[in-house]
């Protein structure tokens, strides 16, 4: 045994520290009415350092004993000691690392994870009452740095699952895990083991290549890894070839360049006409000529996926077009009488013709008719409107060219000069229109006007001018002048004037076959009414003109616009506007009502690892139209129907799958997702209750005495 005050190593010893130096300074004689107590200074402490299991209330004492475990018992007998003598005692549980201080506190010198456990203090006063009071020591190892591992070095897109593990596997540890520097959101594809040391991929794509962290976590350190990116195979895609354009002349240089999506790198070859090249990606032709027409097909191998995508581009090398010429079958004709044929001769083939009059685009009236390849056109019978300049163009892709004009020659029928009507067509006009022919009669005393109307007689047709109030949609047709000359009796007929009558439109509206049509299920086809002839159809969605897409069709008249089939981004606003050569209207703004989801549900902390005691409140989201309805399974027990869960002082019988079913009534879908939670003791508390503790160390003591 050895004095309390000796200064040997297995003595007392200073404690590093003002606030341990003043709990030891302090000697423990307060009332015995307080309770005694022993805490653990850290909580919680790491391999290597020193703890010290503080007693506090210690009464007026004849002495002490410290047992390890949760039992007393002499082969567990750490130290006794006695105030009065300041005597020590040791016992088998020693191990030359714990230092007794005279307030009963015990201090451990670099603690081991062998020392965690629970520790028993028996204070024994000068009456010989034993006090038992128990402690607790937690010991922790400091974490190494963890590092990840993959079951495989290259999977391979859609095929492959991935597992990453977070080295090395310690117990009573949290691993965590993070994709670019963020928290591992929930997916269907991903999965963690129970302990959350793996991380599983079901099955791998090319977005999931990370980079990858792990983290572990103990109460007394941390550590995180490397960021771990996965290398994964995939590929190659539908290679694209540019530039787009098909059509080139002969001497061009042609350069085509081929590329795919593919990890490792494509390889690249082409065929052109079925015939190998040498492999490249890039193909350049200098100098073409017609005989490098034809098909050209990029292949992309990926070397180690052993997939392989074409593209297929066809190529045409064409001769400029040459000049054509137009073959007339009469250079003058008669009026209303007479019919004329127009041919374009040209010596290319593989060309389109197009008509010119005036230098102007050819509009075709009911006279006039054009051959299937538009190279003849008949005018049947000529009107002298029909006087003038004539030109044919031809073209192919990369040429055009014009004939030199062909005058046509109108004659008119009847031998009196002609009277000229001048004045403008009017296509648009406002209630009340004066038609005032001029005319001119040069060798004629005296003449009488009278106007014709082809379909009618106009209302108030007067001598010389013709007037037209309050116009109507039946006052549209075509209008000529005829002068008779009243010496001879001979008739002259003048222009032609068109009047067109328009209404005004009305606004339109937009219609739909479906008010609730469903995605990726039902097409929708909306009408802008009503339907109106001679009126040109627009359709606008968010204020833009409509593009192009393979979902979107227009009707010939461009009046019914279908989607097939709808999505959730089709919702609009759409308008549609109508025009004529007198109005346009535009509809209200029409919003599709498309019913979609639920898509795969989050749940939200993402945290699944909880102390004893707190509070959990998860809550559940799905994108869904209308909104989603919740309900919850807790280790497949149902819950109340809530989108927010919510359970207070969670206890370890909490731990296990926590489900959040997503429900739309409309579209009758359900989508699910799984959340495993772990519930953690602070403190793993084992072994017997105060009074069974107490009763065993009376026990020991009465035997120790009677011994």
């Amino acid at each position: 045994m050895e004095s309390l005050s000796a200064p040997s190593h297995r003595g007392l010893v200073p404690w590093q520290g003002l606030l341990l130096a003043a709990s030891l300074l302090t000697f423990w004689s307060l009332p015995t009415t307080a309770q005694l107590t022993i805490e653990s200074v850290p909580p919680n402490a790491a391999e290597g350092k020193d703890v010290l299991l503080r007693v506090h209330n210690l009464p007026g004492n004849l002495g002490g004993y410290w047992y390890k475990g949760e039992i007393v018992d002499s082969n567990h007998k750490i130290v006794s000691y006695v105030i009065d003598t300041q005597k020590i005692t040791y016992g088998p549980a020693y191990s030359d690392r714990e230092k007794i201080y005279p307030n009963g506190s015990l201090l451990f010198q670099n603690v081991t994870r062998k020392d965690t456990g629970y520790y028993i203090l028996l204070a024994i006063d000068k009456n010989f009452q034993s006090r038992p009071v128990t402690g607790q020591l937690h010991v922790y190892p400091e974490l190494p740095k963890p590092s990840i591992t993959s079951n495989i070095s290259n999977p391979e897109e859609y095929k492959d699952p991935v597992m990453l593990t977070c080295e090395p596997q310690i117990q009573n540890i949290a691993y965590l895990w993070l994709v670019s520097s963020q928290k591992l959101q929930a997916s269907a594809r991903l999965q963690l083991s129970k302990d959350n040391r793996t991380l599983t991929l079901l099955p791998v794509t090319r977005n999931d290549m990370g980079p990858y962290e792990c983290e572990t976590r103990n109460p007394v350190s941390a550590g995180r890894s490397d960021p771990f990116i996965l290398n994964v195979l995939y590929g190659p895609d539908v290679p694209l070839i540019s530039p787009s354009d098909s059509h080139y002349l002969p001497g061009a240089n042609l350069s085509l360049f081929c590329l795919s999506t593919s990890n490792p790198p494509a390889q690249y070859s082409w065929l052109v006409n079925g015939r190998p090249q040498q492999p490249t990606q890039e193909l350049f032709i200098p100098n073409i000529t017609a005989h490098d027409s034809g098909s050209y097909t990029c292949l992309a191998h990926n070397s180690v996926t052993g997939l392989n995508r074409t593209t297929v581009k066809t190529i045409t090398v064409s001769e400029p077009v040459g000049k054509p010429s137009i073959r007339a079958s009469n250079a003058t004709v008669t009026e209303h009488k007479d019919a004329v044929v127009l041919t374009c001769l040209t010596n290319d083939t593989g060309i389109s013709i197009r008509w010119l009059f005036k230098n102007q685009r050819l509009l075709l009236t009911d006279r006039m008719k054009l051959s299937r390849d538009n190279s003849t056109l008949t005018i049947d019978p000529v009107r002298r409107e029909d006087a003038g300049d004539y030109q044919c163009e031809v073209f192919n892709p990369v040429s055009s060219s014009k004939s030199d004009p062909f005058r046509l020659d109108v004659q008119l029928a009847g031998p009196l000069p002609d009277p000229k009507t001048t004045g403008p067509i009017y296509e648009f006009p406002p209630p009340g229109i004066r038609l005032s022919p001029h005319v001119h009669l040069p060798s004629l005393t005296s003449s009488v006007h009278s106007w014709l109307i082809i379909e009618s007689v106009p209302p108030n047709a007067a001598e010389g001018s013709l007037l037209f109030q309050n116009v109507t949609l039946k006052d549209t047709g075509y209008y000529t002048l005829q002068a008779t000359e009243t010496a001879h009796g001979q008739d002259s007929m003048g222009n032609v004037l068109s009047v067109i009558c328009t209404a005004e439109l009305p606004k339109p509206s937009i219609t739909s076959n479906n008010s609730l049509p469903e995605e990726h299920k039902d097409p929708v086809v909306l009408t802008c009414e009503p339907q109106i002839q001679d009126t040109t159809y627009l359709w606008l969605i968010n204020s833009q003109s409509l593009t192009n897409s393979a979902r979107l069709q227009l009707s010939k008249d461009n009046r019914t616009l279908t989607l097939l089939p709808v999505t959730r981004n089709d919702t609009g606003p759409y308008e549609c506007e109508t025009r004529n050569p007198v109005s346009a209207g535009r509809s209200d703004p029409f919003t599709l009502n498309v019913v979609y989801g639920p898509d795969a549900p989050t749940i939200s902390p993402f945290d699944a690892h909880y102390l004893r005691g707190t509070n959990l409140n998860l809550s559940c989201q799905a994108a869904s139209h209308p909104p989603a309805q919740y309900s919850w399974l807790i280790n497949e027990r149902p819950q109340q129907p809530t989108q927010e869960l919510f359970i207070p002082n969670i206890t370890s019988n909490y731990s296990g799958s926590y489900t959040c079913l997503a429900h739309n009534p409309v579209t009758g879908l359900n989508r699910t997702t799984i959340m495993t939670i772990t519930v953690y003791a602070e403190q793993n508390y084992m072994g017997y209750s105060v009074g069974t503790i107490v009763g065993s160390m009376i026990r020991v003591l009465v035997m120790v005495a009677l011994g």
